[in-house]
């Protein structure tokens, strides 16, 4: 279950500053990802937070909600404020009831109120002061999440959210975006005047997302998105702050304003550099003839000047424009394929599916041939994913039902990224990736998706949600397939990343 700040006195915040983050400092896995950052938001403010994989977003986040202490700086919220935070991923237990696990804080508290007044009425003479005290305590906090009517509040906000009936469904049978819409859910039992999102429009389909803008559009307290959703961005934030060398900027606007404002800035900057870099030469060049000057007729003026122009230059060099980074790098994707003289691809037959009583997907049939390209759209929870996993793991030629070409070799990329495997480290996960190779393979494939050599030993569970799609794409680079059976593949893939994609299938 995602920890979230607990739910304090409400408060008028419509005129307060609500967060204020002051130089702060942090780690993650070894490596600085914060280096004074600094940024305010204020109430009804609406902020989108991007940069690229593995730049600290999530840790970010993390300190702002006081999940993680900073190395150094701090964080300042506002007196009462509520903070609701979605995280990028439901933690649960898969045969958890929806209900229950939107409830578990609530039901830990009724049951601290109730230990607490039975130790009330037992309690002797002497220590009904303490058992009082206690007593109060337990109500306060139950009395704070409104506990008499929590229940009927969750269920109200789960309608509200369009997720009417799913509370006896367990969060295994929950798709990828209607766990999001959950999450969201969790969120706004405490009515927040600030909402903290991360990535919250992965795994929802078309319908949910614009859903989810609006909700956010209208929604009337602060917002800090991580988004990598440019049209989401555009609709719904006032300004963006990029995360960048562990530094935060803030650019008013939303998304394609920034990316304007950015390249005005590149330009500017590299024609800064360009005329800085002219001026040292100019500089360097002129101490070079004072030199040979000094060495060929030697005089006191000659060596003044000489001295005088040397200075000039070790100042100039100190003070010298830094050169500008043209951009964030993108990852270089490109999914070459093995030849294959099937016409085959794939062939559904009368294919079904139900989860107990629910049922998904009915005789469908279906034919891919080679070198068809097929987007499989729907709904959250109309059976998407579950095609593509039956696919993947039961597709077969002698197989009726689901039947693949005899010379077809498949790469599937999971929205869940349950294929990696979290214990190893990225260079262990790409090497043991089919087909078997090396390190020197191995380390070449993962620098075309942006792995230095100092990632190699990461664990694969200590990756961002964008740096296991990453490495999960350059194992089907390695691969070679020739069907490509793609689950949301942009989803968490930063903005360059997301382009880099695009353009590999296009």
């Amino acid at each position: 279950m995602p920890s979230r700040p607990g739910p304090g006195p409400h408060y008028d915040v419509s005129q307060m500053r609500v967060a204020s983050v002051n130089n702060i400092t942090a780690q993650y896995a070894g490596q600085d990802v914060l280096k004074g950052v600094s940024f305010e938001i204020n109430a009804g403010e609406k902020l989108g937070l991007i940069g690229a994989n593995g730049s600290g977003k999530t840790t970010l986040l993390r300190v702002l909600l006081g999940q993680e202490g900073p190395g150094d700086g701090n964080v300042t919220v506002a007196a009462g404020t509520r903070i609701g935070y979605v995280p990028q991923y439901v933690e649960g237990e898969d045969d958890e009831f929806v209900m229950d696990w939107l409830l578990a804080g609530y039901v830990a508290l009724g049951e601290a109120l109730r230990r607490s007044e039975q130790t009330l009425a037992a309690a002797e003479p002497d220590d009904v002061e303490a058992a009082m005290k206690a007593y109060q305590e337990a109500r306060d906090n139950y009395d704070r999440v409104d506990g008499d009517h929590r229940p009927e509040k969750a269920q109200k906000v789960l309608d509200s959210l369009g997720l009417e009936g799913i509370q006896d469904q367990t969060l295994r049978t929950l798709s990828g975006g209607e766990k999001n819409v959950l999450s969201l859910a969790l969120a706004l039992l405490d009515d927040p005047d600030f909402l903290v999102l991360d990535e919250p429009g992965n795994h929802l389909d078309f319908k949910g997302l614009a859903w989810l803008e609006e909700f956010l559009i209208n929604f009337k307290g602060a917002v800090l998105i991580v988004s990598h959703n440019r049209h989401t961005l555009d609709r719904v934030v006032q300004g963006i702050l990029t995360l960048e060398d562990g530094r935060v900027k803030r650019y008013e606007g939303g998304y394609s304003t920034y990316r304007a404002t950015h390249l005005r800035e590149l330009v500017a900057q590299q024609a800064d550099y360009s005329a800085n870099q002219k001026r040292l030469a100019q500089l360097e060049a002129l101490v070079k003839r004072l030199e040979l000057t000094a060495r060929a007729r030697p005089s006191m003026d000659a060596g003044k000047r000489l001295r005088a122009r040397r200075s000039q230059l070790s100042r100039e060099e100190a003070q010298a424009v830094e050169k500008p980074t043209m951009g964030v790098s993108a990852i270089d994707a490109e999914f070459a394929t093995e030849r294959t003289r099937a016409n085959i691809v794939l062939q559904l037959r009368g294919y079904s599916k139900a989860f107990g009583d629910l049922s998904l997907l009915e005789n469908v049939d279906l034919d891919i041939t080679s070198g068809e390209r097929v987007a499989i759209v729907g709904p959250n929870g109309s059976g998407k994913t579950t095609l593509l996993r039956d696919i993947v793991a039961e597709g077969a030629w002698e197989n009726e039902v689901i039947r693949i070409g005899p010379s077809i070799r498949t790469g599937y990329a999971a929205q869940q990224q349950e294929v990696l495997d979290g214990d190893r480290t990225i260079l262990a996960e790409m090497m043991a990736s089919p087909p078997e190779s090396n390190e020197t393979v191995a380390f070449a494939l993962l620098r075309n998706f942006l792995f230095t050599r100092d990632d190699l030993r990461k664990r694969v569970s200590d990756l961002s949600g964008g740096e296991r799609n990453r490495l999960q794409l350059a194992a089907l680079m390695k691969l070679k397939p020739n069907f490509l059976i793609l689950d949301e593949p942009t989803n968490h893939l930063d903005i360059p990343a997301r382009e880099a994609v695009e353009d590999a299938l296009a």
